[in-house]
Order: C-alpha cells, then sequence, then structure tokens
C-alpha cells in the first residue's frame, strides 16, 4: 500500500500542476460511510476529484478499462468496482453493497458516462439503489471542465460542492421501479440544480471582472 500512497501523492501534485480547480463549497470531508455522486463530463473527473479533495472513496468504473493492464492492476490495488455497461451487473452490485455495510464510501458518475453537451444525461439507478438498501447518504457535486477545439481539457475547471441529503423516504418499504426511478430522478434533480447554481456564480464573477 505504500507504493499506491505515493503514487497518489505525486498524481495529485501532477494533476493540481495540470488541472487548475476552484472549489465551491465544503472542502473537507469526514471519513464516513457516503456515497459521493457527481456528473461526468471528462476522462479526467474522478482524478481530479481523487486529488484535491483529501478523501479516498471507492470508485465504480467501467470495466472496459481494465483492458489496460496498468490500469487494471492499479485499481485492482485500490479495491476499485469494475462495472458491466448495459446488463446488471450483480457482482459489481454485491460488491458496493459490501463496501457501504462496512461503513466505506463511493464515488459514482450516475451519468454513466462522459457528456460534454451541457445538462445531464438519464442517469443510471445503481447509486440510488445502493443508496436505499444500505441507507446511505448522499454527497452531490457538479463540475464543470472547458474543452478545447481537439476536445480536450483546458484551462481551470470548477467544482460546486452539494448539500447531503438522505433517500429516508424510501426507507424499510417496498422499493418497486417507480419508487427506484423517482429516487433516482432525486439524485438528478440535485446535480442538476447544482450545475444550475455554478453557472450563476461562473456569471456573476465574471460580471464582476467586466
Amino acid at each position: 500500500m505504500a507504493l499506491i500512497h505515493r503514487l497518489r501523492f505525486w498524481c495529485a501534485w501532477w494533476v493540481r500542476l495540470t488541472h487548475p480547480l476552484t472549489i465551491h463549497g465544503q472542502k473537507k470531508f469526514s471519513d464516513k460511510k457516503v456515497i459521493y455522486c457527481i456528473n461526468h463530463q471528462s476522462r479526467l473527473d474522478a482524478v481530479v476529484f481523487l486529488s484535491y479533495f483529501k478523501i479516498a472513496p471507492i470508485c465504480i468504473y467501467k470495466a472496459e478499462f481494465r483492458q489496460n493492464k496498468f490500469l487494471r492492476g492499479l485499481f485492482d490495488k485500490l479495491g476499485y468496482i469494475p462495472v458491466k455497461r448495459g446488463e446488471a451487473d450483480l457482482n459489481a452490485t454485491k460488491l458496493s453493497l459490501s463496501v457501504l455495510k462496512n461503513n466505506g464510501s463511493l464515488l459514482i458518475f450516475p451519468e454513466g458516462t462522459r457528456n460534454r453537451e451541457g445538462g445531464l444525461l438519464p442517469f443510471k439507478e445503481g447509486a440510488a439503489l445502493l443508496a436505499i438498501k444500505t441507507k446511505t447518504p448522499i454527497r452531490p457535486f457538479y463540475i464543470k471542465q472547458h474543452f478545447n477545439k481537439k476536445g480536450k481539457t483546458c484551462g481551470r475547471a470548477h467544482i460546486l460542492v452539494g448539500d447531503e441529503f438522505e433517500l429516508s423516504e424510501y426507507y424499510d418499504v417496498k422499493l418497486d421501479a417507480l419508487s427506484l426511478n423517482e429516487a433516482t430522478e432525486k439524485i438528478r434533480s440535485k446535480i442538476s440544480q447544482l450545475g444550475a447554481e455554478l453557472e450563476e456564480i461562473l456569471s456573476s464573477s465574471k460580471n464582476k471582472k467586466k
């Protein structure tokens, strides 16, 4: 694990130098059971997130990354959980439930894939299901990246931290498809609202500079 800690340290410094980020809102979090949910614009979103916040959640990542031997070995050592897209991945669900039941934390991108077009894609239901089954609070974030003409990230990114919330109205009741969809839309609404708030913050800041 010492190697992993050193790698994380140097990776964090590299990211901070090459991918500046302004955090709006809370910057430090206690080590507790929680699901961090964030929108997904760039392949570096997770790296940027983990480099600027001193937390170590277990990340949920798409199984395609396992085709890269280096990433596969690194993610396995970190205990990250691969999920197969387009199907009900029961093994990923089982591993994720185990993390939360042992008071760990997860980092999830509910859109399931990158989205640079603005707004949010439909959310996958995994985050809501895990939060309800384990009675775990959710901490939402919205990240805004900038891209050059080649589609690569450039300039300063911004992230707005939302308030922690729970899907407690769905605890200890029969969870059917309709209820799960409603819970998923609640998470999406929270993150969408953060996106609108972040745009207002950036617009206000830009106007003050004029």
